[in-house]
């Protein structure tokens, strides 16, 4: 059964441009139209509204494929209504089946307008599912001329990551427009039927999930903890917690910085408790070099973290307080000069990070400026946002 289109209006169909969009569900055999059905037909919002300003309900639309300026009244009955939403995400497929079939069953298209910026996702790449997060969501082609209307199909950037990496296409580009930017061949951009977001798990099955970090590493901050903080400028300043406040739905950290007698009040998002990193970011003690571990990128690394293996390029979860946890790759497995037992470098999605990748001034890895940060190997756990499509360390799923 098709939408009953006389009886919707622009609001409730979502039409927030100047155009109304409709999909051909079957021909008309009463009238000509150029399409099969699956093929999208739009009409000018203001042209519609006009058939609605007398009491009947009009039995035909004039309605345009794309492309086209050229109008036929096609039978209301023969049309499905849709948002500009769903129009957009339809356009994105090379035949009028396949957006049939997407209309039809609507698993897919449903899924597709609810997933945004930064969701982790599987992306079908050749005959694999590769496990990436969304950078673009949007058109990459040219939306033609006002005259011959015709609606640029939305499509997902997703940078792939983990053992996925250098799987892709293109750095973030399409032609020559950079959507996003991401390491060469790890970008590729997708229509929604070859996307799908991680699985919610079962209501009456438990999400399976890792071993848990102690319990020392998930208390919220207390007051005595030593903390790093970020300033403008990136730079990064040392601090004891004296309380915390919540201010409108806000928590704020009360610290006393470093050689100071006074407090400076830091937001929880800003702040990481020292004893998740490796030795101070600015600890003054002497650099000996010489016994750092520093794998060959690429390598595989059977250390262990929490009874779990752990490799370069996996994608973990650091949690640095009670309900705050950050996402990265591993960059770097290894010791530190004066510290005990193994650190691991990663390069984090967000920039909340506390470096480039460089510890004292010594480079172990490369990334962008805030998005380096050296953690303890047992503050690592496979990231989470995967454990349902049943990936241990950022597996894609088979």
């Amino acid at each position: 059964t098709h939408t009953h289109i006389h009886t919707a209006s622009a609001a409730a169909m979502g039409c927030t441009g100047k155009h109304m969009y409709f999909m051909l569900m079957e021909r008309s055999p009463y009238t000509y139209t150029k399409g099969s059905p699956g093929s999208i037909l739009y009409i000018e919002e203001s042209r519609y509204l006009r058939l609605f300003e007398t009491d009947h309900l009009p039995a035909h639309l004039p309605v345009s494929p794309m492309g086209t300026c050229v109008s036929c009244d096609v039978e209301v009955s023969c049309l499905h209504a849709l948002k500009e939403a769903e129009a957009a995400l339809l356009q994105a497929l090379d035949t009028d089946e396949a957006r049939l079939q997407s209309v039809l069953l609507r698993d897919e298209l449903d899924a597709a307008l609810a997933i945004t910026l930064g969701a982790p996702v599987s992306v079908e790449v050749g005959e694999d599912w590769c496990q990436g997060v969304v950078r673009y969501v949007g058109s990459i082609t040219p939306t033609g001329s006002s005259i011959m209307h015709k609606l640029p199909g939305v499509f997902f950037g997703v940078e792939l990551q983990g053992k996925d990496e250098g799987k892709g296409q293109n750095d973030g580009s399409f032609g020559a427009t950079q959507f996003f930017r991401c390491t060469k061949n790890c970008g590729i951009f997708a229509p929604f039927t070859r996307i799908r977001p991680p699985p919610a798990p079962p209501g009456d099955l438990p999400l399976p999930t890792s071993p848990r970090a102690p319990p020392s590493q998930l208390e919220p901050l207390q007051p005595g903890d030593r903390v790093h903080w970020f300033l403008e400028g990136n730079s990064v300043q040392q601090g004891v917690v004296r309380r915390l406040q919540r201010v409108e739905e806000r928590t704020s950290v009360l610290i006393t910085p470093d050689g100071e007698d006074w407090e400076k009040t830091v937001p929880l998002e800003c702040v990481i408790k020292e004893e998740l990193l490796s030795p101070g970011h600015d600890a003054e003690v002497p650099m000996d070099w010489a016994g750092a571990v520093e794998p060959a990128r690429g390598q595989e690394v059977s250390f262990t973290a929490e009874g779990l293996p752990l490799s370069l390029n996996a994608v973990v979860e650091v949690m640095l307080s009670e309900g705050r946890t950050v996402y990265g790759t591993v960059r770097w497995i290894g010791t530190l000069p004066n510290t005990e037992g193994l650190r691991v470098g990663l390069e984090l999605e967000e920039p909340v990070g506390v470096s480039d990748g460089t510890f004292k001034g010594q480079r172990l890895f490369q990334c962008p400026t805030r998005r380096g940060l050296f953690v303890k190997l047992q503050s690592c756990r496979p990231d989470s946002r995967f454990q349902a499509t049943g990936g241990g360390g950022g597996a894609a799923p088979e």
